[in-house]
């Protein structure tokens, strides 16, 4: 997988753009655009007020924070880092964000407020303790970019790819730790735009190469060297 396509869509950030992470509420300017920030207790209080933050990096996220950052209204971008927020629901509040990405979602059972953000394009979902199949994501029909994954330490354990077969607009799924049940990878086949596929090698080879018949331009390492070499 090119760096270019994680780089259009979104997935990692360029720390080097970024500046320093800060935590108190105080060192953030009146104008300013991008902001790192991490919570130490009641650190973020007054936050929403920065109404000029277009692109945010959240660091241990919860419920009070989570709610003060979806009065945000500009916010394009937004990357969260240990969730303890239970409920999800204000985000979708956040009608100008195409770009979302939660990693270690330790409390939050419900992901659906997140498909009700009309600008979202791109969604990332990384080590979320409750998210146990993809059928949130049925009519996810918005999304150019998906991403469900699980840490370095943690499988996220899938049952089926199945509620992903129809998506119209996506074009790149990104499953990195990820243990797959049902080892039927060609549901992916009528998502017509789909052109990038990174994840676990989840399935036997021979899953892959019957995907590979399917969508024989689709950028994806285990169709074609699905054998690790070793060193």
């Amino acid at each position: 997988m090119t760096i270019n396509v994680h780089k259009k869509y979104g997935r990692f950030q360029v720390w080097s753009d970024w500046p320093p992470t800060i935590h108190s509420i105080k060192d953030i300017k009146s104008n300013q655009e991008l902001v790192s920030f991490r919570r130490i207790k009641n650190s973020h209080k007054g936050i929403n007020d920065y109404k000029n933050i277009k692109k945010l990096i959240a660091h241990s996220v919860d419920q009070g924070f989570l709610d003060e950052i979806a009065k945000l209204k500009n916010l394009e971008y937004l990357y969260l880092d240990t969730i303890t927020a239970h409920n999800l629901s204000s985000l979708k509040n956040l009608n100008k964000l195409k770009i979302l990405k939660l990693e270690g979602v330790r409390k939050a059972k419900s992901f659906k407020p997140l498909l009700e953000i009309k600008s979202l394009t791109s969604l990332f979902i990384e080590n979320a303790k409750h998210l146990s199949d993809l059928e949130v994501f049925s009519n996810a029909h918005n999304l150019v970019a998906l991403g469900v994954e699980g840490s370095m330490w943690t499988m996220q354990k899938i049952p089926t790819l199945k509620p992903l077969d129809n998506l119209k607009n996506l074009e790149a799924l990104f499953m990195s730790s990820v243990q797959l049940k049902d080892k039927n990878l060609t549901y992916l086949k009528s998502n017509k735009k789909l052109y990038a596929l990174e994840c676990s090698r989840f399935a036997p080879k021979h899953s892959f190469t019957q995907l590979r018949e399917f969508m024989p331009n689709l950028q994806c390492n285990w169709c074609d060297n699905y054998e690790i070499e070793e060193q």
